[in-house]
C-alpha cells in the first residue's frame, strides 16, 4: 500500500476524506485475501458494477462509492462457499443465507468481524455487520422471452417475501409499508424454514445454466436487462489496477459497462445501493449492535 493512500483528496471533482479512505483500505484488504483464495483453488471472478467501473475509469474506487462488487460463474461460486470456511477465518466472516441468522441476500459477504457497517432499511437486525465486500453469482437467462418474464415475475415475489418476513424489525424500521409486509410474511416463516424456502429460490435463479450458450446476469439479484450480458463477454479477463491490487476484469468489459452505464467514461455521480450505511473501522459491529439498539450477539 502506497502511504499516502490514506491522505484525503479530490478525485473527479469530488472529495474523499480520510474516514473514508480507512473504510476502503479494510475493503481493499477483504479484497486482496479474496483474490488470493481465487487464485489459490482456481476460481473465475470478475470486477463488477460500480468497481468494474471505478477499475476501468479511476484504476480505484469511484469517488462517491463506498463497496465492491465481485461477479462469479455459479459453478465457482458454489465452490468458493463450500471452502470458504477454511479460508476465511478469524476476523473475517464469510456470510451466506445459511450461516447468520436473520440474513437473507441472493449473493453472499466477506465480513471484518470487527469493524461496523450498519445499512439504513437493516437496523434492529442481528447478523453479523462488518464492514464487507459483495460477491454476486452470475446465472443464465434463458431465450424465451416469457419463461424470462415467468422466471423474473416469480424471483421478485419470493425475495421479497423473504426479506419482508425475515430482514425487517418492526422496532427499529420506519417504513410502514415494509412492517406491514413483515407481519403478512413473518407468521408462514415460523412454519416454514426460511432457508430451505431460500434453496428453492437458488435453484429457480440456476435453472437454465447447463446451456452455456446462453446470456448472464447477476438475475438472482437484479434481473434488469442491463444487469443481463452476452457471455463472451466472460470468456477471457483482464488485469486492471484497483487502488495498489490488481484485479480482474472481463475482457469484454467495455461491452458490460456500455450496457449497464452509458457514457461510462463521463463521471455521473449516483448513490450507493446500500443507501446510508454507517460505518465504524475501529468498532466491532457487535458493540455497535449493543449501544445502539441494545442487541446482544
Amino acid at each position: 500500500m502506497n502511504d499516502n493512500f490514506l491522505q484525503p483528496e479530490t478525485i473527479s471533482g469530488y472529495y474523499v476524506d480520510e474516514k473514508m479512505k480507512r473504510v476502503w483500505k479494510c475493503e481493499l484488504d477483504l479484497l486482496e485475501k479474496f483474490i488470493s483464495v481465487c487464485e489459490k483453488h482456481k476460481l473465475r471472478y470478475f470486477m463488477a458494477g460500480g468497481s468494474l467501473l471505478g477499475a476501468i475509469r479511476h484504476k480505484g474506487f469511484i469517488p462517491w462509492d463506498d463497496d465492491i462488487d465481485i461477479d462469479m460463474f455459479r459453478e465457482d461460486y458454489e465452490k468458493l462457499i463450500k471452502i470458504a470456511p477454511q479460508e476465511f477465518t478469524g476476523k473475517l466472516f464469510f456470510q451466506t443465507s445459511y450461516n447468520d441468522n436473520e440474513y437473507v441476500r441472493p449473493h453472499v459477504q466477506i465480513r471484518n468481524s470487527e469493524t461496523t457497517a450498519i445499512v439504513e432499511h437493516e437496523k434492529g437486525l442481528k447478523f453479523n455487520q462488518g464492514i464487507f465486500i459483495d460477491i454476486f453469482p452470475l446465472d443464465a437467462v434463458p431465450r424465451n422471452r416469457f419463461l424470462q418474464k415467468l422466471q423474473s415475475v416469480v424471483m421478485f415475489f419470493w425475495m421479497n417475501f423473504l426479506r419482508a418476513g425475515i430482514m425487517v424489525n418492526p422496532k427499529f424500521n420506519d417504513c410502514t409499508w415494509k412492517n406491514a409486509t413483515h407481519y403478512i410474511a413473518w407468521p408462514f416463516f415460523k412454519v416454514v424454514n426460511y432457508r430451505k424456502f431460500f434453496a428453492l429460490y437458488e435453484k429457480i435463479s440456476s435453472r437454465f445454466n447447463k446451456d452455456k450458450s446462453l446470456r448472464v446476469g447477476e438475475i438472482s439479484f437484479d434481473y434488469r436487462e442491463k444487469c443481463i450480458w452476452e457471455r463472451h463477454c466472460f470468456d477471457d479477463i483482464v488485469m486492471k489496477d484497483f487502488a495498489y491490487l490488481k484485479v480482474a476484469c472481463p475482457k469484454g468489459y467495455d461491452e458490460v459497462l456500455t450496457k449497464t452505464f452509458g457514457d461510462y467514461m463521463v463521471p455521473l455521480k449516483s448513490p450507493s445501493y446500500h443507501g446510508n450505511v454507517s460505518f465504524d473501522t475501529e468498532t466491532p459491529y457487535t458493540v455497535s449492535l449493543k449501544k445502539l439498539f441494545d442487541i446482544h450477539v
